[in-house]
């Protein structure tokens, strides 16, 4: 872990696990800041960030607003992370410790599934995968130097699912 520059914390369920790894990444590791999504372009240096989809993100709006903003529910890839309302509790973690949350496009986080299928012999449902999707998209950066972290997390995919998107 000492080696990792970046870590993309990309499992969001209530942006918990976003917040609690990078907080525990930040107590043991020399980190570059954190990132999470979005951003209109590349950072500069390594961030810690958290990554929504487009088609529920409401923690953008929540972070410009200073409080929890709502959302409308939508279908999408990724329903882990499909977060209507940032928590009360969450969204000032998400605030002190990531430096950025940034948005994927639905078909981005269908790239990305694929890609961990083929390269990494990994089935990794759509909540897990928008880390993936983020650096395949250029909304987050690797670090320039060391370790880029992506967290991986659930496998809880239909199968037929990942049978159309696998075509």
């Amino acid at each position: 872990m000492r080696s990792v520059r970046a870590l993309l914390a990309c499992i969001l369920l209530a942006y918990g696990l976003a917040a609690g790894s990078v907080a525990h990444a930040q107590s043991v590791v020399v980190a570059e800041p954190v990132l999470a999504a979005p951003v209109a372009t590349a950072p500069a240096a390594a961030e810690d960030n958290a990554v929504q989809v487009d088609t529920v993100a409401a923690f953008p709006g929540s972070l410009r607003a200073g409080a929890p903003v709502v959302v409308d529910s939508a279908l999408t890839i990724a329903d882990g992370i499909a977060v209507k309302r940032p928590g009360d509790l969450t969204l000032p973690l998400v605030r002190r410790w990531l430096d950025d949350v940034v948005v994927v496009p639905e078909d981005d986080v269908a790239e990305a599934i694929v890609l961990c299928m083929e390269r990494a012999k990994l089935v990794v449902e759509g909540a897990g995968a928008v880390g993936v999707a983020a650096l395949l998209g250029g909304q987050t950066a690797a670090a320039r130097s060391g370790t880029t972290c992506v967290v991986l997390s659930g496998g809880n995919v239909d199968a037929g699912l990942l049978a159309s998107i696998a075509r």
